[in-house]
């Protein structure tokens, strides 16, 4: 029997995971709510919700095995209650001299995952005492073997080990949403102050100036081996813009995607169809929306886009058409439509049409191809599993940001 277990601290049963799920989300939003709202109407979405995707994500421990080490010396061991040494039952402690055993584990990882319970776990908790980087977990007995020491450090290690495994069922997912959750709180507030401020200065009156107002935001600290910085704002101060908000960029690219779902239902009828005759169905929907303010091959800024919508003269949406012909295809047609947008340009999409076999991975290839581009700064979301959203700058000004999505369709051949 070893001694000295009363050395070592329970791991994996300090916090709920659920408590600390629901108390992260909530703090999550204070904190983006608190950011001030000039610093967060002049810095980068995509770099600020980065930011916080760092600083709320969890680092989940992997102990490193082949790097375990053991310090030996002597030490007291109470034997009070053992009966070989008849001491059963002795209220006060004796001890004897005998030997402690120190184990090293070292890790990388957060931590403070070790104090997170698992949504599955063992009433029978591991031990050790978190230090630094490192696991320390102490072993005291009168006469032990070497291999009675390994037997316990592999026991111990297996049963770290698989509540981490455990803990990986509830870290992984809650990283994976994280960035789309970040998202909807950035996009939400900056949507509300943009109105109010569009509104604001569209007052007759003089609007008096804020004494005091913050134009820097400084971020607390986080308990992370390495801190996320707050990205910069902005040269330029921010300034009321009219621009196409996220709900009704929704409903345009909502309104495309239907009016592609009925190419897989009539294949005959579009399975002969070249881009333009594809893009003119596009357009047919958009106007029966927007009142024949939808075109197609207009000239803005660099050249013809394929699909432009405008509102009181100003341009809300830009729309490029192609057929999938491989990662090339598609760089030079995300050049292309950052050819089209000018400054006041900031929702658009790249609309793929597919004939070929393997649509699953034509849809492999989009993420890494847009992402490696120079402009893009940010992978925001996949609302579904052939639409993608991305963060790009203008090619002219790296302050300002456009949303780019990229709708993919398996066009039917003509048979």
């Amino acid at each position: 029997m070893f001694g000295g277990r009363q050395s070592n601290d329970y791991l994996f049963g300090e916090i709920n995971w659920f408590a600390y799920e629901q108390h992260a989300t909530s703090e999550l939003q204070e904190e983006i709510n608190a950011v001030d709202a000039d610093r967060l109407l002049n810095t980068s979405p995509g770099e600020l919700a980065e930011f916080f995707r760092q600083k709320y994500s969890l680092d989940l421990p992997i102990l490193q095995e082949e790097e375990i080490s053991a310090d030996c010396k002597e030490a007291d061991v109470d034997v009070s209650h053992r009966f070989e040494y008849g001491m059963y039952g002795r209220q006060s402690p004796h001890t004897v001299k005998g030997v402690e055993y120190e184990i090293h584990i070292p890790f990388s990882g957060d931590p403070d995952l070790f104090k997170f319970q698992p949504t599955t776990f063992s009433s029978s908790r591991p031990s050790a005492i978190v230090k630094g980087q490192t696991l320390l977990h102490f072993i005291r007995d009168v006469n032990i073997t070497n291999e009675a020491v390994e037997r316990s450090v592999d026991r111990l290690v297996a049963d770290i080990n698989q509540h981490l495994n455990w803990l990986r069922g509830s870290v992984v997912p809650w990283n994976e949403r994280l960035l789309g959750t970040i998202n909807s709180i950035i996009t939400a507030r900056r949507e509300k102050l943009i109105a109010q401020r569009t509104s604001t200065a569209n007052l007759k009156f003089k609007m008096r100036p804020r004494s005091g107002a913050s134009s820097t935001y400084v971020a607390p600290q986080v308990r992370r081996k390495v801190t996320p910085v707050m990205p910069p704002p902005g040269q330029t101060p921010w300034k009321p813009e009219p621009v196409l908000d996220m709900q009704e960029y929704q409903y345009i690219l909502g309104v495309i995607t239907n009016a592609a779902l009925t190419w897989e239902r009539s294949p005959a009828a579009f399975g002969s169809m070249g881009e333009e005759d594809l893009r003119t169905q596009f357009l047919f929907h958009l106007n029966g929306h927007y009142e024949s303010q939808a075109t197609g091959e207009t000239f803005n800024k660099e050249g013809k886009t394929d699909i432009l919508i405008r509102d009181k003269g100003r341009n809300i949406f830009i729309g490029e058409c192609k057929f999938w012909g491989g990662p090339k295809v598609l760089t030079e047609t995300i050049d292309q439509i950052l050819g089209y947008t000018s400054w006041r340009d900031t929702k658009s999409a790249i609309i793929l049409f597919n004939r070929n076999k393997n649509f699953s991975a034509v849809l492999g290839q989009i993420k890494p191809t847009v992402t490696s581009h120079p402009n893009c700064k940010t992978f925001l979301s996949s609302d579904s599993e052939s639409q993608f959203r991305f963060t790009f700058v203008n090619k002219d000004d790296e302050d300002r940001e456009l949303t780019l999505t990229v709708l993919a369709f398996d066009v039917p051949h003509d048979s």
